[in-house]
């Protein structure tokens, strides 16, 4: 989950910049494409708020939510390893009784 999450956010943060590149054209007015037509005032709420919204969201999640879920998850992994450790040294005398 560590190398997956951050490969996600970062692909999830560029898709909506791709989008904002690649957004087509009306046929009505062919020179409203890629980032002109998405800032286009008749774009501006159908499109341009949407697409800055998930690239906002994504970004979040790139920049803070995903340290942080590492960060957790790491600190988990120790705490585990510490309490497991300490469960084996607790049991090992009791082993020694029985054998």
């Amino acid at each position: 989950m560590a190398k997956v999450f951050p490969v996600y956010f970062a692909m999830q943060t560029t898709l909506p910049l791709i989008m904002v590149l690649t957004y087509p054209a009306p046929a009505s007015f062919p020179t409203l494409s890629g980032v002109t037509g998405v800032l286009d005032p008749t774009n501006r709420w159908s499109v341009a708020t949407p697409l800055s919204g998930a690239f906002l969201t994504a970004l979040a999640n790139l920049v803070v939510v995903g340290p942080a879920t590492t960060r957790v998850m790491r600190e988990r992994k120790e705490q585990g390893r510490y309490h497991f450790i300490r469960y084996k040294e607790s049991r090992a005398g009791q082993y020694m009784l029985i054998a």
